[in-house]
């Protein structure tokens, strides 16, 4: 995933989840541009669709 190819504002959480974030890079790089409540979300949906990015150790 590269950075700038990603509008947050136009992805929907799934989609992000399912699509867009296949490793702990991707994660982190994503990370940092979510509001803190937005991040959560995010971790638990990846811990329910994708645990082994979501538990992965960095």
């Amino acid at each position: 995933m590269s950075n700038g190819d990603l509008d947050l504002n136009q992805v929907s959480l799934p989609d992000l989840v399912n699509q867009h974030i296949n490793n702990a890079a991707d994660l982190l790089m994503v990370s940092s541009q979510l509001l803190p409540g937005d991040r959560i979300d995010l971790f638990f949906a990846l811990a329910a669709n994708r645990p082994e990015v979501a538990f992965r150790r960095l």
